[in-house]
């Protein structure tokens, strides 16, 4: 037999095959396994603020012009409250993973 038969793609032993893998980063651990409902959560608030709340225009923020005849803010571009509650959800979003986050403790090897 020459060198370039007896070579093997399989190199090792069976006890390499049973060794402990290494966790993935804590990061990913925190992301993907941990926490993946909250990131889902912080994701979309954090899109759904500075998408639809943050308004780029101030013509369309609030003011005295934009409220109907009962004294109150109207629905609608001034007045739906859609920043308030997209800033809500983002803010109560971010905190709560970084509580999460603080507390974390990765798997280690």
């Amino acid at each position: 037999m020459t060198d370039a038969d007896s070579s093997s793609i399989f190199t090792g032993s069976i006890s390499d095959l049973r060794a402990k893998k290494a966790p993935p980063h804590p990061i990913v651990q925190f992301c993907l396994h941990a926490e993946p409902h909250w990131m889902f959560a912080f994701t979309f608030s954090h899109l759904l603020f500075w998408l639809v709340g943050f308004q780029w225009d101030p013509a369309r923020i609030y003011s005295d012009n934009h409220f109907n005849s009962d004294g109150g803010i109207p629905s609608g571009p001034s007045g739906s409250g859609q920043f308030i509650v997209t800033v809500m959800l983002m803010v109560v979003a971010t905190v709560v993973i970084a509580a999460k986050a603080i507390v974390f403790q990765p798997q280690r090897l």
